[in-house]
């Protein structure tokens, strides 16, 4: 197991620093590796590492599953131990990274559960069991694209194939609507960041700003300044309306099917400072909109499992989250069991990385 090369102050959804250096994609090293656990996720898909562990506080495990490959597990809020502060931030998680679905179980088993030092951890401690049941009869919500946000073609293809898989598994699979809206994930994101994560990183800036990468500062006066042009109340009001939305699909759905990035992948390298991302044709002023992990560290109770869910023609993966209602961790695995037997992509040949 290990832990890995980061983004600076594991603030982003790409991974290289000016001490580091680029961590690059193993697929196709043009592009990035996700974040900020990018060396957990190069490190499994290149087979230099069966299991690593990731925290996520905006979708740092789920994001470099996508991006390489690989299968990564949000816990819900609790699951899993974690220091204070953090363990009372309800956007963090600390999780566990691997090749297959199996594997991560296996990690999380081995990490969750109560500790003296964490009086938020959930018990008793769950246990994932050795055999999964199939989903026969499961139903499962597929939300190809949110609210307003543009996904790539690939993205949304390989979504619509892997939502086939669940069909061919027995589950009961309805394409629904998610009312939710880029501006209103991102401002909530940012003025709990602006409170937490990110006036952490801001006081490091004050003291030492010229030593910090571009995209750390950026953050940082990004997130700072969303809450200092509002309120806390504002911020838990938008959060409630983003869980409305999510508990209307899953009231009437066990599952929900989701990627977990709508963009193709990152450039290696880029700090994405002063310009945005084109995602489906439409021009996005920040890559965070390209992100759909936000959501479920709003909705922080809901077990979210990162799978991969086939190929962008650049050769970067595609990843699917599968979601579950509030902590029902093993049905999230009984779904990531039974796709990835109908679609096993380790024994596929052109879903291995480049190697040497």
């Amino acid at each position: 197991m290990m832990h890995e090369l980061r983004p600076e102050f594991s603030c982003a959804g790409f991974t290289h620093s000016r001490l580091w250096g680029v961590t690059r994609n193993p697929w196709n090293p043009d592009f990035a590796v996700g974040g900020s656990s990018g060396g957990s996720g190069a490190a499994l898909a290149s087979g230099t590492a069966a299991l690593a562990t990731g925290s996520d506080i905006g979708g740092s495990i789920r994001i470099p599953a996508s991006f390489n490959g690989v299968v990564g597990f949000k816990p819900p809020f609790g699951r899993v131990p974690e220091e204070p502060p953090y363990n009372l931030d309800q956007y963090c998680h600390e999780g566990p990274l691997a090749r297959t679905v199996a594997d991560c179980a296996l990690l999380q088993n081995v990490i969750a559960g109560p500790h003296p030092r964490d009086l938020v951890c959930v018990a008793p401690k769950l246990h994932i069991p050795d055999r999964l049941e199939g989903i026969e009869g499961v139903t499962v919500a597929l939300v190809v694209a949110p609210g307003d946000w543009p996904i790539d073609d690939d993205v949304a293809a390989n979504t619509r194939a892997a939502a086939g898989a669940f069909r061919e598994a027995g589950a009961t699979v309805d394409e629904v609507e998610l009312a939710v809206t880029r501006a209103v994930v991102r401002r909530a994101t940012y003025i709990h960041f602006g409170a937490h994560f990110g006036a952490d990183i801001m006081a490091e800036a004050e003291a030492h700003g010229d030593l910090m990468t571009p995209y750390a500062l950026k953050m940082a006066e990004d997130t700072v300044a969303a809450l200092q042009g509002g309120t806390t109340a504002e911020g838990l009001a938008l959060e409630a309306r983003i869980m409305e939305a999510v508990a209307d699909v899953l009231a009437g759905h066990e599952l929900l099917l989701m990627p977990t990035v709508a963009t193709r992948g990152l450039v290696a390298g880029d700090d994405y400072v002063d310009h945005g991302v084109t995602v489906g044709g439409v021009d996005l002023p920040d890559y965070f909109e390209s992100l759909l992990t936000p959501l479920f560290n709003i909705a922080s109770r809901c077990p979210v499992l990162g799978v991969p869910s086939g190929l962008a023609d650049n050769g970067v993966p595609t990843g699917l989250q599968i979601v579950g209602r509030p902590y029902e961790d093993v049905t999230v695995f009984r779904a990531g069991a039974a796709y990835e037997r109908l679609r096993p992509w380790l024994d596929a040949p052109e879903r291995r990385p480049l190697q040497g």
